[in-house]
């Protein structure tokens, strides 16, 4: 059925549900339904709108726009494609206004849905009303259906939803979803791309303001693996944490790959390039160049396995609050190790409330020393301590004078680097410190101990001496 098109306009219109394309066996393409004012539904029945519905067929290239009204009933279904054994592909859900809701836990907005099939290419944009409970770009209930290349655009002051998802699959992969978040109100979660039982990967959310009441995950799953998930944050609050991959209790895979940019104007409770209750988290990273995190950053975290090869790089921002002491954890793992993991400071970040370790574990057993690497591009920094690293590299910056302390730290039980391996050299061509200069690489005054340090060579300009004091 195509090429079918309804208009509700009116506040006292009314009407228990809308189909703009019907079939049981056919395919539902090409269908258009336009609702502004009236009612849709009762408290106890209704509430349904689909542009386009099939049965046994495909639901395509449907389009669903709702400009205001108010909708609700025991089962409130919003969906521009729904497919039940097909693919839903293609469909667009524009939401500017109005009101959804829900008298029972049947209930769902989706740009495309499909039962037992694909969700592929589905477009949900809101740009204001009230959303309800959860709202998808594209959702698959159950069967081998992947929800793939679905995209959410969530902006407008009176936008709100309770949780808000660009793909969605119950029985296997959610990949290549994105979602964009400019303003608005999203009261709990917010996911890239979210599966039951297959692969998250490849998934991006970009948050440019608005405020999340509790988490962000570019990529989660809660039986499969989770890679290369990413989240571009430059604005708005979050309440809680930001995963680029999250991978919770009833699997053992790794979360691997995945990205963190963060900064801005942007806020935030925790950062984690990538997370796994029980599987290893490899080759994670996260960036912040501005805004505030008011507790951890860290590169990867597990829970009871390994984290090791992750990347945390400070250019800016603060981390660490007045009333929060922050941490930044190149990895972080409770019964396993954390090991081979690198921390880098650049430019002026603010690490004043902020402790520096190249990895950690919450039972203080395990490995959470070996490879990892504190590597400072900058100098003037002050943060708490540092801590669990075996190398040291200072790059100082061309135009560092005699006399410049590169880290201050500030704990009043002292600073231990001994058996760590430091380097230095001189970024750039012209550097001002001559022979014979002396440059304060770590200074604590509370006593710094440094037994059995060696030096490490690197490349670049050297010539300066150089010193760690406890002034």
């Amino acid at each position: 059925m195509t090429d079918n098109k309804v208009e509700m306009r009116g506040e006292r219109s009314r009407a228990a549900n809308i189909y703009g394309g019907l079939t049981e066996n056919g395919q539902a393409s090409g269908n258009r339904v336009s609702v502004e004012n009236g009612r849709i539904g009762g408290v106890w029945a209704g509430g349904r709108i689909y542009a386009g519905f099939s049965e046994a067929g495909n639901a395509r290239d449907n389009t669903l726009e709702i400009r205001n009204g108010y909708i609700e009933g025991s089962h409130t279904e919003v969906s521009a494609g729904y497919a039940v054994k097909g693919d839903s592909t293609g469909n667009g859900l524009t939401i500017s206004g109005g009101s959804i809701s829900r008298t029972s836990a049947d209930h769902f907005v989706s740009a495309g849905f499909s039962y037992e099939g694909n969700a592929r290419g589905n477009t949900l944009t809101v740009t204001g009303g009230e959303l309800g409970t959860e709202a998808y770009g594209g959702y698959v209930r159950t069967g081998t259906g992947e929800a793939s290349d679905n995209r959410v655009e969530f902006s407008g002051s009176t936008s709100a939803v309770t949780r808000l998802t660009a793909g969605w699959s119950g029985g296997a992969d959610a990949r290549g979803n994105s979602l964009v978040m400019s303003s608005g109100t999203v009261r709990e979660s917010l996911t890239g791309g979210d599966s039951l039982t297959g692969l998250a990967s490849g998934n991006k959310i970009e948050i440019h303001g608005g405020e999340v009441g509790k988490h962000v995950y570019a990529g989660h799953t809660d039986r499969g693996g989770a890679s290369a998930n990413e989240l571009l944050i430059d604005g708005g609050t979050i309440a809680g944490s930001a995963y680029g991959s999250f991978i919770a209790d009833n699997s053992s895979r790794t979360a691997e790959g995945s990205k963190i940019s963060f900064g801005g104007t942007a806020t935030a409770e925790f950062l984690v390039g990538g997370y796994s209750a029980r599987g290893d988290a490899v080759g994670n990273e996260v960036t912040v160049s501005g805004g505030t995190v008011r507790m951890n950053v860290m590169g990867g975290e597990s829970r009871s396995a390994a984290a090791r090869n992750n990347t945390v790089r400070v250019t800016g921002g603060t981390i660490g609050t007045g009333s929060d002491e922050g941490f930044v954890h190149g990895g972080y793992s409770n019964t396993g190790s954390a090991d081979n993991n690198t921390v880098i400071l650049e430019g002026a970040p603010d690490l004043g409330g902020t402790r520096l370790y190249g990895g950690a574990t919450g039972n203080g057993h395990g490995d959470m020393r070996t490879g990892n690497t504190l590597e400072i591009r900058t100098s003037g920094l002050k943060a708490v301590n540092v801590g669990n690293f075996a190398n040291y590299r200072f790059i100082l910056p061309e135009k560092t004078t005699a006399g410049t302390t590169v880290l201050t730290l500030t704990d009043a039980k002292g600073t231990d680097i001994s058996n760590s391996s430091v380097g230095v050299a001189v970024a750039g061509g012209k550097p001002l410190l001559r022979k014979g200069d002396s440059v304060t690489l770590l200074a604590n005054e509370h006593g710094l101990k440094a037994e059995g340090m060696t030096q490490q060579r690197l490349s670049g300009q050297q010539g300066s001496s150089w010193s760690m004091t406890s002034i």
